[in-house]
Protein backbone atom coordinates (compact mmCIF):
# COMPACT_ATOMS: atom_id res chain seq x y z
CA UNK A 1 0.00 0.00 0.00
CA UNK A 2 2.84 2.44 0.88
CA UNK A 3 4.58 1.65 -2.40
CA UNK A 4 1.41 2.44 -4.37
CA UNK A 5 0.98 5.73 -2.49
CA UNK A 6 4.61 6.71 -3.18
CA UNK A 7 4.24 5.86 -6.88
CA UNK A 8 1.03 7.89 -7.10
CA UNK A 9 2.66 10.90 -5.38
CA UNK A 10 5.59 10.67 -7.77
CA UNK A 11 3.22 10.42 -10.75
CA UNK A 12 1.28 13.48 -9.57
CA UNK A 13 4.55 15.37 -9.04
CA UNK A 14 5.88 14.58 -12.51
CA UNK A 15 2.51 15.34 -14.15
CA UNK A 16 2.38 18.63 -12.24
CA UNK A 17 5.92 19.54 -13.29
CA UNK A 18 5.13 18.81 -16.91
CA UNK A 19 1.96 20.90 -16.64
CA UNK A 20 4.15 23.82 -15.47
CA UNK A 21 6.56 23.07 -18.32
CA UNK A 22 3.71 23.13 -20.86
CA UNK A 23 2.73 26.60 -19.61
CA UNK A 24 6.31 27.85 -19.83
CA UNK A 25 6.76 26.47 -23.34
CA UNK A 26 3.44 27.92 -24.51
CA UNK A 27 4.42 31.38 -23.26
CA UNK A 28 8.10 31.53 -24.22
CA UNK A 29 8.79 28.69 -26.65
CA UNK A 30 11.59 26.19 -26.25
CA UNK A 31 14.44 28.30 -27.62
CA UNK A 32 17.05 28.60 -24.88
CA UNK A 33 15.07 26.63 -22.27
CA UNK A 34 17.46 24.28 -20.47
CA UNK A 35 17.33 21.87 -17.56
CA UNK A 36 18.66 24.59 -15.24
CA UNK A 37 16.03 27.07 -16.45
CA UNK A 38 13.22 24.53 -16.05
CA UNK A 39 14.30 23.61 -12.51
CA UNK A 40 14.68 27.23 -11.39
CA UNK A 41 11.37 28.29 -12.95
CA UNK A 42 9.66 25.39 -11.17
CA UNK A 43 11.12 26.64 -7.90
CA UNK A 44 9.83 30.17 -8.52
CA UNK A 45 6.37 28.87 -9.45
CA UNK A 46 6.26 26.81 -6.25
CA UNK A 47 7.53 29.77 -4.21
CA UNK A 48 4.87 32.04 -5.70
CA UNK A 49 2.16 29.57 -4.66
CA UNK A 50 2.84 29.60 -0.93
CA UNK A 51 3.05 31.91 2.04
CA UNK A 52 2.99 31.92 5.83
CA UNK A 53 -0.44 30.31 6.11
CA UNK A 54 -0.48 28.37 2.84
CA UNK A 55 1.69 25.41 1.80
CA UNK A 56 0.70 25.95 -1.81
CA UNK A 57 2.51 23.72 -4.28
CA UNK A 58 5.09 22.69 -1.65
CA UNK A 59 2.49 20.04 -0.79
CA UNK A 60 3.34 18.42 -4.15
CA UNK A 61 6.92 19.59 -4.73
CA UNK A 62 8.27 18.62 -1.31
CA UNK A 63 11.87 17.55 -1.98
CA UNK A 64 13.78 20.73 -2.78
CA UNK A 65 17.49 20.52 -2.12
CA UNK A 66 19.91 23.45 -1.96
CA UNK A 67 22.67 22.73 -4.47
CA UNK A 68 25.44 24.92 -5.93
CA UNK A 69 23.23 26.16 -8.78
CA UNK A 70 20.26 26.85 -6.53
CA UNK A 71 17.20 24.90 -5.41
CA UNK A 72 16.47 21.61 -7.18
CA UNK A 73 13.36 19.44 -6.76
CA UNK A 74 15.12 16.09 -6.48
CA UNK A 75 12.34 13.79 -7.70
CA UNK A 76 11.92 15.92 -10.82
CA UNK A 77 15.69 16.18 -11.33
CA UNK A 78 16.17 12.42 -11.04
CA UNK A 79 13.33 11.79 -13.51
CA UNK A 80 14.99 14.22 -15.95
CA UNK A 81 18.38 12.55 -15.52
CA UNK A 82 16.91 9.08 -16.04
CA UNK A 83 14.72 10.28 -18.94
CA UNK A 84 11.61 9.12 -17.06
CA UNK A 85 9.36 12.12 -17.60
CA UNK A 86 6.17 10.92 -19.29
CA UNK A 87 5.91 13.68 -21.92
CA UNK A 88 9.09 15.74 -22.18
CA UNK A 89 12.76 15.12 -22.79
CA UNK A 90 14.76 17.60 -20.73
CA UNK A 91 18.52 17.78 -21.23
CA UNK A 92 21.20 20.22 -20.16
CA UNK A 93 20.72 22.07 -23.47
CA UNK A 94 17.03 21.72 -24.36
CA UNK A 95 13.46 20.81 -23.53
CA UNK A 96 11.20 19.15 -26.06
CA UNK A 97 7.84 17.43 -26.12
CA UNK A 98 8.20 13.71 -26.86
CA UNK A 99 4.69 12.35 -26.24
CA UNK A 100 1.35 14.18 -26.15
CA UNK A 101 -0.26 12.40 -23.21
CA UNK A 102 -3.12 13.76 -21.08
CA UNK A 103 -2.35 14.98 -17.55
CA UNK A 104 -3.54 12.89 -14.62
CA UNK A 105 -6.38 13.86 -12.29
CA UNK A 106 -3.95 14.72 -9.47
CA UNK A 107 -2.63 17.88 -11.16
CA UNK A 108 -3.96 20.92 -9.32
CA UNK A 109 -4.43 23.05 -12.42
CA UNK A 110 -6.21 25.90 -10.64
CA UNK A 111 -3.45 26.42 -8.04
CA UNK A 112 -0.73 26.02 -10.64
CA UNK A 113 -2.40 28.48 -13.02
CA UNK A 114 -2.89 30.97 -10.19
CA UNK A 115 0.76 30.66 -9.15
CA UNK A 116 2.04 31.10 -12.70
CA UNK A 117 -0.21 34.12 -13.25
CA UNK A 118 1.00 35.69 -9.97
CA UNK A 119 4.64 35.06 -10.88
CA UNK A 120 4.17 36.68 -14.29
CA UNK A 121 2.44 39.70 -12.76
CA UNK A 122 5.37 40.13 -10.35
CA UNK A 123 8.03 39.54 -13.01
CA UNK A 124 6.70 39.62 -16.58
CA UNK A 125 10.14 38.78 -18.04
CA UNK A 126 11.12 35.92 -15.73
CA UNK A 127 10.40 33.24 -18.33
CA UNK A 128 12.98 34.83 -20.63
CA UNK A 129 15.78 35.13 -18.07
CA UNK A 130 18.98 33.31 -19.00
CA UNK A 131 19.64 30.14 -16.98
CA UNK A 132 22.35 31.68 -14.81
CA UNK A 133 20.28 34.81 -14.19
CA UNK A 134 17.68 32.44 -12.72
CA UNK A 135 20.41 30.76 -10.66
CA UNK A 136 21.58 34.14 -9.35
CA UNK A 137 18.01 35.15 -8.55
CA UNK A 138 17.45 31.90 -6.63
CA UNK A 139 20.61 32.56 -4.61
CA UNK A 140 18.99 35.73 -3.23
CA UNK A 141 16.37 33.73 -1.32
CA UNK A 142 17.12 33.08 2.34
CA UNK A 143 15.72 29.54 2.15
CA UNK A 144 18.47 28.58 -0.33
CA UNK A 145 21.21 30.59 1.40
CA UNK A 146 20.42 29.10 4.82
CA UNK A 147 20.26 25.52 3.57
CA UNK A 148 23.32 25.78 1.35
CA UNK A 149 25.36 27.44 4.10
CA UNK A 150 24.43 24.57 6.41
CA UNK A 151 25.60 22.08 3.76
CA UNK A 152 28.94 23.83 3.33
CA UNK A 153 29.45 24.11 7.10
CA UNK A 154 28.94 20.34 7.35
CA UNK A 155 31.28 19.64 4.43
CA UNK A 156 28.53 18.80 1.92
CA UNK A 157 27.43 20.31 -1.40
CA UNK A 158 23.69 19.86 -0.88
CA UNK A 159 21.10 20.13 1.87
CA UNK A 160 17.39 19.45 2.07
CA UNK A 161 15.31 22.62 2.04
CA UNK A 162 12.35 22.45 4.43
CA UNK A 163 9.05 23.41 2.79
CA UNK A 164 8.47 25.87 5.63
CA UNK A 165 11.66 27.67 4.65
CA UNK A 166 10.30 28.17 1.14
CA UNK A 167 6.96 29.34 2.54
CA UNK A 168 8.50 31.90 4.89
CA UNK A 169 11.32 33.13 2.66
CA UNK A 170 11.09 36.61 1.17
CA UNK A 171 10.46 36.07 -2.53
CA UNK A 172 12.48 37.79 -5.25
CA UNK A 173 11.31 37.47 -8.85
CA UNK A 174 13.21 40.29 -10.61
CA UNK A 175 16.89 40.80 -11.32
Amino acid sequence: MEMRKALNERSVKLDSFEYVLSWILALRGSDGLTMISALKLLFFVVGASCGYEDRGLTAVFNRFVAMPYGPVEMDVYIAMQQKKLPRYLVTAESVRLERGLPYGDGVDRASTDESLEYLLRESPDILRYAPFDLVNLSHRLSCWRDSYSKALNEGHRREEMPSEGIQYSTKYYRM
